[in-house]
């Protein structure tokens, strides 16, 4: 027969097991587990966020600009997609996302589009601070209208991997590619505008951008079969 400070201690240490395995299924809520189920789940139907290798030196592909008669070779990961009536080109970059918007810009008369560039010129003059660039570069048959602006320091919202909502300081850095073909007795706009880019981002990113719009090219012939189009803008 057992001493009874042996059946003592089984009792308690059999007692003390159970609770110990009860209170272990008990940490975590079945309503944690059940938003991480449903967040694995989400996760496994977003696509893949590329890493900066794949991005500096993956493949690329020469991709039509929506409805601007261009072409750019981009990463195979962007994508130009239609949201709420506007067309956009948008893709991950070393340190973040970019959104391009592409618009087709009403005609401009000659005289109307040498105003424009006097008094952009007049402006940059005055605000050499904010008004970084405003170039005007002519390529066979088409101009190409640059103009870079900082806005001033303001709060700027951004969200992390997690959805979660933070506010920072930052500069906005407006900047806009304009190709000006002939059209009639006027000059067609076709217009490339950075949406939401700040200045840090630019600052990162510079090289990356710059090296794709060197590849932006005016007229669609080559856009599927990887053959250069006939005009390269610069």
């Amino acid at each position: 027969m057992k001493p009874l400070y042996l059946v003592v201690l089984c009792f308690a240490a059999a007692l003390w097991l159970g609770i110990g395995c009860d209170d272990q299924s008990n940490d975590i809520p079945q309503s944690v587990l059940d938003q991480q189920a449903r967040q694995a789940a989400i996760e496994k139907t977003l696509p893949k966020i590329p890493t900066t290798q794949e991005l500096v030196t993956g493949p690329r592909t020469v991709m039509p600009l929506g409805p601007l008669p261009m072409t750019m070779r981009v990463p195979t990961s962007w994508k130009v997609e239609v949201t709420s009536g506007a067309s956009l080109l948008r893709g991950h970059t070393p340190s973040g996302e970019i959104t391009i918007q592409l618009t087709s810009r009403p005609s401009l008369k000659k005289p109307e589009f040498d105003a424009l560039i006097k008094a952009a010129k007049k402006e940059q003059a005055e605000k050499p601070q904010s008004i970084l660039k405003a170039d005007v570069r002519p390529l066979g048959n088409v101009q190409v209208y640059e103009r870079q602006a900082v806005g001033d320091p303001a709060p700027y919202t951004v969200y992390d991997s997690n959805l979660k909502e933070h506010t920072t300081t930052e500069q906005l850095f407006k900047w806009t590619i304009s190709v000006l073909a002939p059209h009639g007795e006027g000059l067609q706009r076709y217009e490339l505008n950075f949406v939401g880019l700040t200045k840090s981002q630019y600052d990162q990113d510079k090289e990356f951008l710059q090296g794709m719009l060197d590849t932006l090219h005016y007229g669609l012939t080559g856009a599927s079969t990887g053959s250069p189009p006939p005009t390269t803008l610069p």
